[in-house]
Parts: C-alpha cells; sequence; structure tokens
C-alpha cells in the first residue's frame, strides 16, 4: 500500500474543522487576520485605482469631446471614437450632451451678463462666500455689481440691503429694501431670516413695506 505525504501546511490557511482563533470562515477554508488585511488592502487600492481612472476619463471625454469638439467645433473627431466618448460619458456621469453643448454656448454668448447660465458675478454663491468669510465690503461690491448686470432680480437689491445694514449704512439698505421690494422680492423672507436686517425693523419704512406700518 502506497502511503501518500500530506501537503504542506498553509500558514495562512487551515481547514474547517480544525479552526484556530482569529481565523475567519470561507467557502470551505478559514483565513487569517494577516491575510484578511491583504485582501482588504488590495481592495481598497482597486477601489482607488477605478476611481481614479472613471474620474480622468470623465475630465478627457468632457474637455475633448463636449467642450472642444461639440461645443466649438475646434476639432471633428472619428464616427467610433464619436460612440466611444458618449458611452464612456454615458457611464460616468451621464450628461446629456446637447444640454452641455447649449448651456456652454450660452456662457460664451452672454459672459458674466444676464442670460449667463453659470458666472460667479451673477449668482449669490460669490456673495455668500465673501460674506461668510467676513469680507462684507467686496461682497458689497459684489452684490452690487451683480445689480448693476442684471437690474431685475430682486435677490441682488436684498443682499445690498443686508450688507449695508451689515456696515452701518441704515438709509440705503432701506433704500434698498425698497427696491428689492419694488421687484416684488421676499422682502419679508430676507427681514426674517437676516439677522443683519433685525435693527430695521422698527423703521415705519420697513414696516410699510411688510404691511405692518
Amino acid at each position: 500500500m502506497t502511503v501518500r505525504e500530506a501537503p504542506a501546511a498553509n500558514p495562512d490557511a487551515c481547514s474547517v474543522h480544525d479552526a484556530s482563533d482569529g481565523c475567519h470562515r470561507a467557502r470551505g477554508w478559514c483565513y487569517t487576520a494577516a491575510t484578511q488585511r491583504r485582501f482588504s488592502l488590495t481592495h481598497a487600492l482597486i477601489v482607488l485605482l477605478v476611481a481614479v481612472v472613471l474620474a480622468e476619463v470623465s475630465a478627457i471625454a468632457t474637455s475633448i469631446y463636449l467642450h472642444r469638439a461639440l461645443a466649438h467645433r475646434a476639432l471633428h473627431v472619428h464616427p467610433a471614437l464619436d460612440v466611444l466618448f458618449r458611452t464612456l460619458l454615458w457611464m460616468t456621469t451621464g450628461q446629456n450632451r446637447r444640454e452641455w453643448v447649449a448651456v456652454h454656448r450660452k456662457h460664451h454668448t452672454f459672459t458674466d451678463r444676464a442670460g449667463d447660465p453659470h458666472s460667479p458675478q451673477l449668482h449669490s454663491a460669490l456673495i455668500l462666500a465673501l460674506y461668510r468669510d467676513g469680507r462684507f465690503t467686496e461682497a458689497e461690491k459684489a452684490a452690487r455689481e451683480a445689480v448693476r448686470r442684471v437690474p431685475g432680480d430682486p435677490e441682488f437689491d436684498l443682499w445690498c440691503a443686508s450688507l449695508a445694514a451689515r456696515l452701518g449704512r441704515r438709509d440705503q439698505a432701506i433704500a434698498d429694501l425698497q427696491e428689492a421690494s419694488r421687484k416684488n422680492g421676499p422682502v419679508g423672507l430676507w427681514l426674517r431670516k437676516m439677522e443683519d436686517l433685525g435693527p430695521l425693523l422698527d423703521d415705519p419704512r420697513v414696516r410699510a413695506l411688510t404691511g405692518g406700518g
């Protein structure tokens, strides 16, 4: 009778029947903590690599295909490459290429003017960022510039009122509130939510704007 030698023991795995403390059962084997750590690190690196690749693919497809090829027509891509870019965008961002091109062309048509869909000078994001940073004079300057560029939007008049009140210019703040009210702006809402406007509530001119005077 032939006697077969037992296979060499694997220091990182043991039989299910001889599982020792610290082992984790999986498909008939139990893995030690060291093995599990190696698997966890490998998986983390794979996830990181995939995330970086997807981000780069999305950026390249947006920059080359949507921006240069479609929006500006600065280059022409082969039909096969066109399908590839569309597939990559569908898999990564899901962007609608027609909408992206339309918005970008509108941005160039109305750069930093009324109609620009994403100019920081025409949206309250810039004003809010300066306000939160304590740069009130710069925030008011940005708000008044926005009023000049988009005269029909009462939100910027309300920002001007809040910032003028914060800087101690009471009459100017009230004048800004009156202008916002003339444009049907939500003056009452801003008086309630903006602490800077609180000191103005006792003024009869302000109460008249909200029906309380």
